[in-house]
């Protein structure tokens, strides 16, 4: 079942600053794709760069960000995306935060947390 697309904001802390953007939850990736220029404002600059799988094949950057969503602070995995491109939140920014989504009411929730044992 295809989740209809809503927006959450999330605010971005760098070396020069702070900035809240409003993301739309986008579960089908996997990091958070942030505008270039939202994060050069804040200070922020690739850690790495690497290859999307889209037909064009572009080099993006890549850099973990420290992150506040639903009023807690963290990291997330941000890749560099262009001017015009919207902001959006994947499900590895999702899960670092412990966050599900709610695609009836539209909203993030709290995820049970489940501490997974090893049996070796």
């Amino acid at each position: 079942m295809k989740m209809d697309p809503f927006t959450h904001p999330m605010t971005l802390i760098g070396p020069q600053g702070r900035e809240t953007v409003e993301c739309v939850v986008d579960t089908s990736l996997l990091f958070a794709v942030i505008p270039t220029p939202v994060l050069k404002r804040i200070g922020v600059k690739p850690d790495r760069f690497v290859r999307d799988r889209s037909a064009k094949r572009r080099r993006r950057g890549l850099a973990q960000v420290q992150a506040e969503l639903e009023g807690h602070e963290g990291h997330a995995m941000c890749v560099f995306g262009d001017a015009d491109e919207p902001a959006r939140l994947g499900r590895h920014t999702l899960d670092c935060f412990l966050l599900d989504v709610d695609p009836d009411r539209q909203r993030l929730v709290p995820k049970e947390f489940r501490l997974i044992e090893h049996i070796l």
